[in-house]
């Protein structure tokens, strides 16, 4: 609840003088429609990744260098600050954040990297990959296009393990080794 409103002269409030660096979504909502108000608010806002991503996206509609290094503590705003503030260009700075989600890393290697379109697997990423065996059936299919050992112990052992089987059939790869 935004007890400011409520408040004829916030700025007297006790606090109001740290508000922009302790809460940057409350000033990031109270002025997201005015940019010259969050410009004096970077160093705030450039505390969290999400208002971070969320500045350089709807606000600057580019770039935020200064909210970068919080952006990339977040696998989830690294991504979308790669996918849609970068226009699916890398984002080196997180990819070990986005490196610790299996779901982030295959994401990461289908839209920014393009893998589907035979591009650059996400090698940093494939050890959370292999481990859920979703995203390493999403991967391999997209990605490698080809057989994946390293992720068979998580899929041969999951639901997923006759559509891993019956994919690498269709590409003409023998399943003997699943018998």
């Amino acid at each position: 609840m935004n007890l400011y409103q409520y408040y004829n002269q916030p700025e007297k409030l006790y606090g109001n003088e740290n508000i922009d660096t302790m809460l940057p979504e409350f000033f990031y909502k109270l002025y997201k429609h005015d940019p010259k108000e969050l410009e004096k608010r970077e160093t705030g806002i450039a505390k969290s990744p999400e208002y971070s991503f969320k500045y350089a996206r709807f606000i600057l509609k580019g770039r935020f260098p200064e909210g970068e290094d919080v952006i990339a503590t977040s696998p989830q705003y690294s991504f979308k600050y790669a996918r849609t503030v970068l226009k699916r260009n890398r984002f080196e700075k997180g990819e070990p954040a986005i490196a610790t989600d299996a779901e982030y890393s295959v994401d990461y290697a289908v839209e920014v990297l393009d893998g589907v379109d035979g591009g650059e697997r996400f090698e940093m990423g494939e050890p959370a990959i292999a481990k859920d065996a979703n995203s390493a059936l999403w991967y391999v299919k997209s990605v490698i296009k080809d057989r994946w050992e390293e992720a068979e112990p998580a899929i041969l052992k999951s639901k997923y393990k006759h559509d891993y089987l019956y994919y690498l059939e269709s590409i003409g790869v023998d399943t003997s080794f699943a018998k």
